[in-house]
């Protein structure tokens, strides 16, 4: 399965990597207010479904685009073609392809492919994380002061932007640094290989998250949603890092959005 979905997603990648920086105005649509999608989101998952549809015709999809096509299928993928569109119609190279798998309500599978690097970083349930082939692993900080942590700003959940900015500022505070990227799947990957400490935001979406929790639980990591608990792929609200840089973001974290916490 490794193979055949790594080959999958690095095809993608050309696809998308032959639209970048090349798109008019006419290419872009904008599906909800602040949320786009390109002609390169579209080419890129209508590539990505046939592919995986006939290497395996028994597992669903769930995909940003095109949306649900489960129907029995105990297994199916969750499939984001283009996590950072916003980065790739502004020509900013920090933007990836995601794919989880789903089987028996357990992410069984992920692999996030970051086309602009050439990383490949994918995980199997009880099989470990790997990073082009090598194994990786969540980072190993224990004093939070020293964090580096990432986020994404709630753009899509505006709403609760008094809560996040106030939870913002408090583990600002505490920490070394923050980057905001504008790639959850990425934000995540990266997480797990150790070069962020720690990820959280809220209002994400399945294909935002899946493959990238799973490659943080496979590199070691813990993720929850804001109440610690494992809904994060309901509620859009999502924590990762060590145990120990968890639980200082959770008991932040918290105090904030208490009561707001399972908002999707």
């Amino acid at each position: 399965m490794i193979d055949i979905v790594e080959k999958i997603v690095r095809s993608a990648g050309e696809i998308l990597r032959s639209h970048y920086g090349k798109l008019q105005h006419t290419h872009v649509d904008e599906k909800s207010a602040h949320d786009y999608v390109t002609i390169a989101d579209k080419a890129s998952e209508s590539f990505i479904i046939d592919k995986l549809t006939d290497a395996f015709p028994e597992i669903g999809i769930l995909a940003e685009e095109s949306g649900e096509a489960i129907n029995n299928h105990t297994s199916y993928w969750i499939i984001d073609p283009l996590d950072g569109t916003k980065n790739f119609i502004q020509s900013i190279p920090y933007f990836a392809i995601s794919i989880g798998l789903m089987t028996n309500n357990e992410l069984t599978f992920g692999i996030v492919y970051h086309p602009m690097m050439d990383e490949c970083f994918y995980a199997e349930k009880g099989k470990g994380a790997f990073l082009n082939g090598v194994p990786i692993s969540i980072s190993p900080l224990s004093d939070f002061s020293r964090g580096f942590i990432s986020t994404g700003f709630p753009f899509k959940k505006r709403e609760l932007s008094r809560a996040y900015f106030s939870a913002f500022e408090d583990i600002f505070s505490q920490i070394t640094n923050v980057r905001r990227c504008g790639a959850a799947a990425l934000d995540l990957a990266y997480t797990a290989a150790g070069r962020y400490d720690g990820f959280w935001e809220l209002g994400l979406s399945p294909w935002d998250m899946a493959a990238g929790a799973l490659l943080i639980k496979e590199a070691g990591g813990i993720v929850t949603d804001f109440n610690g608990n494992d809904d994060y792929l309901n509620s859009g609200n999502i924590i990762a890092g060590n145990s120990i840089i968890h639980s200082k973001l959770h008991q932040t974290i918290y105090t904030h959005f208490e009561g707001l916490a399972n908002d999707k």
